[in-house]
């Protein structure tokens, strides 16, 4: 388990992943990740706003907005490896529910 300042390094690791792939830096997004692991993103070049952020242990949970388009509400998880780096990341979509009448 990543101490506290490990999993500090990783939550700010993973507001850069959203910065470098805004900017299309698919170098700098890819040096965030774990030697050996592919890394796992949103398209580049859209924008990614960030509601909310929490950070324990070695996981990081993101609430935020992928501007378009088309524009989507989005929650990302991220898993960290011992040393703050990125290991995994698994996207969920927020989709209305459809009308029930």
């Amino acid at each position: 388990m990543p101490s506290t300042a490990i999993t500090a390094i990783g939550q700010d690791h993973v507001r850069l992943s959203y910065l470098y792939l805004d900017n299309g830096d698919i170098e700098g997004f890819e040096s965030l990740w774990d030697a050996g692991v592919p890394p796992r993103g949103g398209r580049t070049g859209d924008r990614h706003l960030i509601y909310k952020m929490v950070a324990a242990d070695d996981c990081v949970a993101v609430m935020g907005r992928l501007v378009g388009p088309p524009d989507v509400d989005f929650a990302d998880f991220f898993t960290l490896s011992d040393e703050g780096l990125l290991l995994g990341c698994r996207r969920y979509h927020f989709v209305d529910a459809p009308d029930a009448g």
